[in-house]
């Protein structure tokens, strides 16, 4: 037996209760695996073949493509008045997730585009993203210097315990790689340090860091392994868990969710991924009172002031050559499309190459008389507007611009009409 403080007996309860818990979910979810993949294949005739296995491949049992669904579910960024060693790998699932939304939510941005310009200007636009905070909690390259979290698992793999020395081992690596985002506190340095999330700033304490990352004593297991509750007995047997020695066993709280992230990211890029963003009215779940702090907060936090800022920062308006001049018709019969012209368009549903081209050719004369009126550069680094194989691509300035002067020439000629009205009244 081993003696152990009231303080560690604490924390050895809560990673028991962790543990159990994640084993039983695992089996939960495993268990309704089993029983969709048993509908499934008893329901030949259904129409819709889905299977919600987490972790499945896209090859069915025939050697054919499988339709599948992975629900991720993941709680938000957590900033408390003491956050410990919890806090720090659930804000790294966000910030990992809120990358792949970012790199996501760019990718449909640009997809379907046909235009090789625009795929060559695709690299003078720069995009905010957490790049840098990742790099700082997760490289695991030593010639990109360990990140906090490889730190943390090895330190601890190693049997080392002092939460004060790995404390001052991360102020002493990040104040060489001077990592923008991580800061070292000026007072109690050994006690803490903070890191700049996409969210907020988050202080760590580290006090107890390295004994809440620890992995559960074989002993533990061992109780676990022979309960008297089969349920419990299945989850924890021998058959289904790892050697003693093998690399698994040996992974700390850190390592595991390092191992587990890579794995559902992998996952996550074989996906067609649909977000939810749920956000509250208030924090204090009254109904029908909106809070607009806290839903600016929580709008910012989910990142979507940033997937709308790098949206803004390509190009938001996108529009058929035929759609755009008709949203300018005020301005395009001044760039040789004629009524005529609008008439055939709509009465032919489908372009011909040389409509096509035309519409292309009237469009670009149009852009340019639009940034001659309104004293635009068109020769500046990053373009104003692009035209793909069909559509008209603009910038937000652009769009702004072309409005404005769409908006003058409208109200003049409504000017214009009124006095000719009075001529005749």
């Amino acid at each position: 037996s081993t003696s152990r403080t009231v303080e560690q007996v604490k924390l050895l309860s809560d990673g028991f209760a962790q543990t159990l818990y994640g084993a039983l979910f695992k089996w939960v979810v495993d268990k309704v695996n089993v029983v969709t993949r048993s509908r499934r294949s008893s329901n030949s005739r259904s129409s819709v073949d889905v299977a919600c296995d987490v972790g499945a491949g896209l090859e069915g049992e025939s050697g054919g493509p499988k339709a599948w669904i992975n629900i991720l579910d993941v709680v938000g960024f957590e900033a408390f008045h003491v956050n410990s060693v919890e806090q720090l790998l659930i804000n790294y699932c966000n910030e990992r997730l809120h990358k792949y939304y970012l790199d996501t939510a760019y990718e449909q941005l640009v997809r379907g585009t046909d235009s090789d310009g625009f795929r060559d200007c695709q690299q003078m636009f720069t995009f905010e993203d957490n790049g840098n905070i990742l790099q700082a909690l997760e490289a695991q390259s030593l010639a990109e210097s360990l990140g906090l979290l490889p730190m943390l698992q090895d330190y601890c793999s190693r049997g080392l315990s002092s939460s004060s020395d790995f404390t001052m081992s991360c102020h002493e690596k990040f104040r060489t790689c001077q990592f923008e985002g991580y800061i070292e506190p000026p007072l109690n340095v050994s006690e803490h340090f903070e890191i700049i999330h996409t969210c907020s700033l988050v202080r760590y304490s580290t006090q107890k860091f390295c004994e809440r990352n620890f992995r559960m004593p074989s002993g533990v297991l061992e109780v676990l392994q022979e309960s008297s509750n089969q349920v419990v007995q299945r989850l924890f047997d021998n058959s289904s868990r790892p050697a003693a020695d093998s690399v698994q066993d040996r992974l700390v709280a850190a390592g595991r969710v390092l191992r587990d992230v890579s794995e559902w990211s992998v996952l996550l890029e074989r996906s067609d991924p649909f977000f939810v963003k749920c956000v509250r009215s208030n924090l204090r779940r009254t109904p029908l009172e909106i809070d607009d702090a806290a839903v600016v907060g929580q709008l910012h936090a989910l990142g979507v002031f940033e997937a709308l800022r790098n949206e803004r920062e390509v190009f938001p308006y996108r529009r058929r050559f035929h759609d755009f001049l008709s949203e300018h018709r005020i301005l395009s019969i001044h760039c040789g499309a004629t009524l005529a012209f609008f008439r055939a368009a709509d009465e032919q549903p489908t372009a011909t190459f040389e409509s096509v081209d035309r519409s292309r050719t009237t469009s670009t004369r149009l852009l340019d008389v639009i940034c001659t009126l309104a004293g635009l550069d068109t020769h500046q680094e990053k373009p104003l507007y692009m035209m793909s194989g069909s559509e008209v691509l603009l910038t937000s300035t652009m769009h702004a611009q072309s409005l404005k002067l769409r908006n003058e020439v409208e109200g003049m000629a409504l000017t214009l009409a009124w006095k000719v009205q009075g001529l005749f009244r």
